[in-house]
C-alpha cells in the first residue's frame, strides 16, 4: 500500500469514529463528551492535515448524505449535550467582504459543521466507486482547508479552556 492510500485509509477510520462518537453521545455525561471531543478533534485534524492533493475528476457535486434537518437535529443534540458550555464565540471568516466581521457561533454549530463535512465525506467514500471515493478526497480536503480545519481548532481550544475552568472541575467532583 502507498503513502497517500495509507494517509486516507487512515482519515477515514477516524472520520469514522468521530462521525460515530457525535452520533452515538447520548449516553455520555458532559464531561465525559467534553474530555472525549478534546481528544479526538486533534486527531481528525491531524489525520485531514495529511490527506493526499488530488485532482477532481467528476462534474458537479457529489451527492450529500447529511441532510438539513440531519444537521439541525446534531446541532441540537450536541447543544443539549453542552448545556451552560455552549458557548457562543466570534469566529473571524475570511471570505466577508470585510475583515472586521465576525460570524457569532455556538460550539454545538462548529461541532454540526465539521460533522456534516466528515460525514458527507464517509458516505460519499463508503458508497462510491474510485471516482466518486477520489473526489471525496478532494472535496473534504478543500473543505478541511477553507472551512472546517480552523473549526476543529477552535473547538479544541475552546474545549481545554473548558476542561481548566473552576465550574468544569467543580461539576467533575459531583
Amino acid at each position: 500500500m502507498d503513502k497517500q492510500t495509507n494517509h486516507i485509509i487512515e482519515f477515514v477510520a477516524v472520520s469514522k469514529e468521530t462521525v460515530s462518537f457525535l452520533e452515538e453521545q447520548e449516553g455520555l455525561t458532559t464531561q465525559d463528551f467534553i474530555r472525549k471531543a478534546r481528544q479526538i478533534l486533534p486527531l481528525l485534524y491531524l489525520k485531514a492535515s495529511f490527506l493526499p492533493k488530488m485532482e477532481n475528476m467528476l462534474e458537479g457535486d457529489l451527492e450529500k448524505f447529511v441532510t438539513p434537518e440531519h444537521y439541525e437535529y446534531m446541532k441540537l443534540m450536541i447543544k443539549e449535550k453542552l448545556g451552560d458550555f455552549d458557548a457562543t464565540i466570534h469566529l473571524e471568516d475570511e471570505f466577508m467582504m470585510n475583515t472586521e466581521d465576525f460570524l457569532h457561533v455556538e460550539l454545538s454549530e462548529l461541532f454540526a459543521d465539521i460533522y456534516q463535512d466528515v460525514g458527507n465525506f464517509l458516505l460519499q467514500y463508503r458508497e462510491g466507486d474510485e471516482s466518486i471515493r477520489n473526489d471525496a478526497v478532494w472535496e473534504c480536503r478543500y473543505n478541511f482547508h477553507q472551512y472546517w480545519g480552523l473549526r476543529t481548532l477552535i473547538l479544541t481550544e475552546h474545549l481545554h479552556r473548558i476542561m481548566i475552568s473552576d465550574e468544569f472541575l467543580s461539576k467533575e467532583e459531583v
